[in-house]
Parts: C-alpha cells; sequence; structure tokens
C-alpha cells in the first residue's frame, strides 16, 4: 500500500511539472520490484530456517516470546464503530491531512501518516479500518484507477525507451537493499540470512512477507512443532519490516524527494 501511494506522490507531481512521459518509470518498478524481492527474500529465509532447524537439533535455539497459552495477545482494540462511521473518520483525516498540506510545504501524504498513527495510538481508529468498513477493496480499485490515470499518455514507445532506466533501478536498488540489510545485521548482531529478508520487505511489503514467512516454515520444517517455532520466528521482524519500510518509510522518503524535482 506504501509503494502505491509513494507512485501516486511522485505522478502527480511529475505530472505538475509536465514530466508526465516519465510516470512510466516510477508505475514499472513498483509493479516488478516484487519480481526480484520476493524469491531473494525466500531463499536467504530458507537458509536461516536451516540455521533454526540445527539449533533446534543442538537445543540452543530460544524459541519467539509467547504467553502461557501459546498465542499472540491480541491487541486492544477501541470503541467499536459502524461502517460509516469508520470510513468518515478516514475521510475526515485525509482532509486535515490535505488542508495542512495547503498552509505548510509538507506534502498531505506525510500530514495523513501522521494523522493516522496518532488516531490509531489514542483509538480513534481501529486497525485496518477500511476492511473493518468493506471498503479496502473499493479503495484499492479507486487507487488504481488514479494510477492509470496518471499514465494516459504514456505510449509503448516510451516503455520502452525508458526500460533500460526500469531494469538498472531495480537491478541496483535490489542489491544495495540487499547490501544495507547484510550490514544491518552485523551491527545488530543478526545472522545475515535473517536481516537481509527483512531489509527486503522494502520491495514488496503485506501480505508478501506474511505469504513468505508461511512458505519458508511449511516447506522446511520436518514436524508441525517446527513449523510453528520457524514462523513465530520469522514472521515478527519481517511484518516489522514491511511497516516501516513500506508503509511508512517509502511515503516519507516520496514526500521529501519530490521536493527536489
Amino acid at each position: 500500500m506504501g509503494g502505491i501511494v509513494a507512485l501516486i506522490i511522485t505522478s502527480e507531481k511529475l505530472t505538475e511539472i509536465g514530466l508526465s512521459a516519465i510516470v512510466v518509470i516510477p508505475a514499472l518498478v513498483v509493479a516488478f520490484q516484487g519480481v526480484l524481492g520476493m524469491p531473494l527474500a525466500l531463499n536467504f529465509m530458507r537458509r536461516y530456517a536451516e540455521i533454526i532447524k540445527q539449533k533446534i537439533d543442538d537445543g540452543t535455539f530460544v524459541p519467539a516470546k509467547e504467553d502461557e497459552h501459546g498465542e499472540a495477545k491480541p491487541e486492544p482494540s477501541p470503541v467499536s464503530k459502524s461502517q460509516v462511521i469508520r470510513l468518515f473518520s478516514v475521510f475526515l483525516g485525509g482532509s486535515i491531512a490535505i488542508a495542512l498540506s495547503e498552509v505548510t510545504p509538507i506534502h498531505y501524504s506525510l500530514w495523513s501518516l501522521a494523522i493516522g498513527i496518532t488516531g490509531l495510538k489514542v483509538g480513534f481508529y481501529q486497525h485496518e479500518s477500511l476492511r473493518h468498513a468493506n471498503s479496502f477493496t473499493m479503495t484499492m480499485i479507486a487507487i488504481i484507477f488514479v494510477v492509470i490515470g496518471t499514465m494516459a499518455d504514456v505510449t509503448p514507445m516510451q516503455v520502452v525507451k525508458n526500460l533500460p532506466a526500469i531494469l538498472t533501478i531495480l537491478l541496483v536498488g535490489t542489491a544495495s537493499i540487499a547490501l544495507g540489510g547484510w550490514l544491518a545485521s552485523k551491527l545488530v548482531g543478526w545472522h545475515p540470512f535473517k536481516g537481509m529478508p527483512v531489509a527486503l520487505t522494502a520491495l514488496f511489503g503485506f501480505p508478501g512477507d506474511y505469504i513468505v514467512c508461511e512458505e519458508v516454515s511449511r516447506s522446511t520444517a520436518r514436524n508441525k512443532d517446527e513449523e510453528k517455532k520457524i514462523f513465530a520466528e520469522l514472521l515478527s521482524p519481517m511484518l516489522i519490516g514491511g511497516f516501516t519500510t513500506v508503509t511508512m518509510a517509502s511515503v516519507v522518503i516520496a514526500g521529501i524527494l519530490i521536493q527536489t524535482l
């Protein structure tokens, strides 16, 4: 979702300054970045799962913390709201963000992010408000139409012309993210095969990170108990990594970088 928002921010700015012809570059990067990111993350996570299995055999594995029933503790939910109220609260937050962007140099996407996080913390918003309001799919379809609309003037020849730039961005970007994950793993004392997939979540986010964790634990474990241990070890850092890189960082970075165009 964060990648789509970053794409909209970039597309709007490129159209505004008369460079709509190169909107295809960020659009195709967003479309294909997961094609490189997910297989790489899957490969590293499989290797890390083998290390976990070895530790289990040696008796040195320390499982992820769980509550006394072995299940994640449910998060406290805010006061129940009707679907209309949930939608109105999202609309209200978006309207405030746009109004603030008109009187400040900060992009509305950054205001939206700040309002959303604050509203979630104080209980004004509920986790996945659009899903609970049965509006997530409709919203995603609307966003897709917005993205398609920004590419109305793009021709097939422009796609072909920009293809080398797109491939270069994907290859250099993916390699740099993986290298950054390796370096950060060394700094925090993680095994690189654990840290590099967390960094690579920047390329696909949720639900891809959850699906990859599920697939790795299912395909590498030798029994159900081992599958649960591997899944628990992989899931938390991957979900947190996906939230911080895709949901937050991509929007923040895009909002800042477009000011340089």
